[in-house]
């Protein structure tokens, strides 16, 4: 069974409930690891940014949209980036 297909029968025998949001994060915690720091060369101007992964997660569900499945990124970005402590909503600009 596919882990879209495990969350939707689960979703199913608890009675879920629409239009609402909930995130899901399924690891062992005898596999969670910080990676290698890298240095990526993505911003404007070609600046640097420093990146630190996580492995170890098997699974990730954010805003019910699978994220990670089988410790691969899917494609989707369904969250909101946070600032300030602020969830930006889709679309708009965090106050400068």
């Amino acid at each position: 069974m596919t882990f879209q297909r495990f969350v939707g029968a689960a979703a199913l025998a608890t009675g879920r409930v629409e239009k609402l949001r909930a995130d899901l994060v399924v690891f062992d915690p005898d596999t969670v690891e910080t990676l290698d720091e890298k240095r990526i060369a993505d911003l404007p101007a070609g600046e640097e940014r420093l990146v630190q992964k996580a492995g170890g997660y098997q699974n990730l569900v954010v805003n019910g949209q699978v994220l990670m499945e089988d410790s691969e990124h899917t494609g989707v970005y369904p969250g909101r980036v946070l600032r300030s402590h602020t969830a930006v909503p889709p679309n708009q600009h965090a106050p400068a």
